[in-house]
């Protein structure tokens, strides 16, 4: 038993393996989520270094192999649960990021017009205001010109 002890024992390699196995609520989703089942699987499976160059090995006793199986199944089902918990947040996020809505606007006023978006590269004189009716030669900008829906139903 003391042998064994040692590997289930609070900072032994298989530790986070055996409190799944036996309380599975104890466990928070940071040490969840650092334990590597394949080594524990490997410790599991090829047994326990009983000499310091780690050729000769004990095995666990079967009771043993079945409790940290039971808590390798825990842990690799929460990490799915973690994982999927992950996919559909990012799936939810991703469809409010491309989510489309019906703008009713008239038609012929989605265009803006291109003085309106950019700024001239010699502007003549930019102490006097520029009437923002008219586009950068001069003549009235179209969009600017059609009545806005809105304020003609409140004015109604």
């Amino acid at each position: 038993m003391a042998l064994y002890s040692r590997y289930i024992s609070k900072h032994g390699p298989l530790s986070q393996v055996w409190i799944a196995a036996n309380n599975d609520r104890n466990l928070s989703k940071g040490k969840i989520l650092q334990i590597n089942i394949p080594a524990a699987v490997k410790i599991i499976k090829e047994g326990i270094p009983i000499e310091e160059n780690g050729k000769k090995k004990i095995s666990l006793p079967l009771r043993y192999q079945a409790h940290l199986l039971l808590g390798l199944i825990r842990i690799y089902t929460r990490k799915l649960k973690y994982m999927a918990d992950d996919i559909n947040e990012f799936q939810s996020r991703l469809n409010t990021s491309f989510h489309t809505s019906n703008i009713d606007l008239p038609p012929n006023t989605g265009h803006g017009c291109r003085s309106h978006i950019t700024i001239p590269e010699s502007p003549l004189n930019m102490s006097t205001p520029r009437d923002p009716t008219l586009n950068i030669f001069g003549s009235p900008c179209p969009s600017l010109l059609m009545p806005d829906p809105t304020l003609q139903n409140i004015l109604a």
